[in-house]
């Protein structure tokens, strides 16, 4: 009867600390990070940028152990040692980024990064436990081909199929705006961001890695560590390169890259002088350059939407609302061409063309020539920075 009684007592308490642990942790997940693999370094310009590693993440609901998730990630380690990692764990504003980016959730976007220091890492085995710290994003891994390789498959399977096209762009549009809406830029959009899963449905990846690293670091050091190519003219002198108006430019590279690949980039093929003014790059990318003619040229509402929406300046561009708005109403005529059901919207668009492409306008080589020799400067006068940044130091990274 006692040992009943006591055996009744202890699973009532059980019961009882497990229900107060569940409400302590009500909504508490805990990651177990398994199966570590090395798949390599990734270079820019013979910088590591990152090392790439493969894991099985298992997320468990720390009120309720029966609620877990299994899944294959990627992660990319960085190197904390430029990081200002007082700033990583001191400023609430920004733990409350890393959280709200591990937490994103939309049918277009394969989750938002959990952002890690394994100095807090805690192994099932001691002995693996390194003395190197280092900062870990962990992304799921896409599922599907990636929109790189569609590109530039030799049948250009979407460049003569303008629905596909819409799917695409609406769908990643959609994705873009449920981040901007929460004040989040992906950072570094490009197609092999961008994947087709098996169902149809584009996914876009690798939200906030750099978005992340530009909190910690110094943007001017970030920008040896990335490609110009999905960047506006502007990064070469702005500090701000990860922000939504760059992801708007990026994506109208995007839709250039699907109907004239990625041979003959305008940005590759301008004179110095001119990559480095927003307005000079602008005026010869249509009016001088011209790749929008010929057997691979873009579609005269593509041509528009990017004239005279997206490839402007960071003030005029347009915002990635605007833009999935735009992507809704479009479709196809009877006669094949591409047009828009809202007519007001994309006049705004052709209107705002003649604002930057004025033929009788005429370069101002000696303004630019200057702006050249001072962006040449900054950069031989660059230091790398070597010690971590105070708390005081942040705003002027800005």
């Amino acid at each position: 009867m006692f040992e009943a009684f006591v055996e009744e007592f202890n699973l009532n308490v059980a019961k009882l600390k497990n229900y107060f642990y569940g409400l302590l942790n009500f909504g508490k997940t805990r990651y177990t990070i398994d199966n570590i693999k090395l798949l390599g370094n990734f270079m820019i310009d013979n910088k590591k940028i990152y090392t790439l590693k493969s894991c099985l993440v298992e997320a468990t609901k720390m009120y309720d152990s029966s609620r877990s998730k299994l899944y294959v990630a990627m992660i990319r380690q960085v190197d904390i040692e430029n990081l200002n990692m007082v700033y990583f764990y001191s400023n609430s504003h920004f733990n409350d980024l890393m959280e709200e980016m591990r937490q994103i959730r939309h049918p277009n976007i394969n989750g938002g990064p959990i952002i890690f220091h394994n100095k807090y890492f805690l192994p099932f085995n001691s002995t693996n436990i390194t003395k190197e710290e280092k900062l870990f994003f962990i992304y799921k891994k896409y599922q599907g081909i990636c929109l790189t390789d569609i590109i530039t498959e030799d049948g250009k399977p979407l460049r003569c199929k303008n629905e596909a096209v819409f799917g695409l762009l609406e769908q990643v549009t959609s994705g873009l705006d449920y981040l901007h809406n929460k004040d989040i830029a992906h950072g570094e959009l490009t197609p092999d961001c961008i994947h087709l899963r098996y169902d149809g449905i584009w996914m876009i990846s690798y939200v906030g890695f750099f978005t992340i690293l530009s909190h910690l670091q110094y943007s001017s050091d970030l920008r040896e560590k990335i490609s110009l190519y999905f960047k506006s003219p502007e990064v070469i002198q702005s500090n701000d390169i990860f922000c939504k108006e760059e992801d708007v430019w990026a994506l109208g590279v995007i839709i250039y890259n699907i109907y004239c690949e990625f041979g003959d980039y305008y940005f590759e093929n301008l004179e110095p002088i001119l990559q480095c003014e927003p307005e000079l790059c602008l005026l010869n990318m249509f009016e001088n350059f011209g790749p929008f003619s010929g057997e691979r040229k873009i579609p005269k509402t593509f041509f528009n939407i990017c004239a005279g929406g997206i490839w402007k300046k960071k003030e005029e561009r347009v915002s990635m609302d605007v833009l999935y708005k735009l992507m809704q109403n479009l479709s196809v005529d009877t006669d094949g061409e591409i047009i828009c059901s809202d007519e007001d919207l994309y006049n705004e668009f052709v209107f705002n063309i003649t604002s930057t492409i004025d033929s009788f306008q005429k370069p101002n080589y000696d303004e630019a020539m200057y702006i050249y020799q001072t962006m040449l400067e900054k950069i031989c006068s660059h230091t790398t920075l070597t010690t971590p940044l105070g708390e005081e130091d942040y705003e002027h990274m800005k």
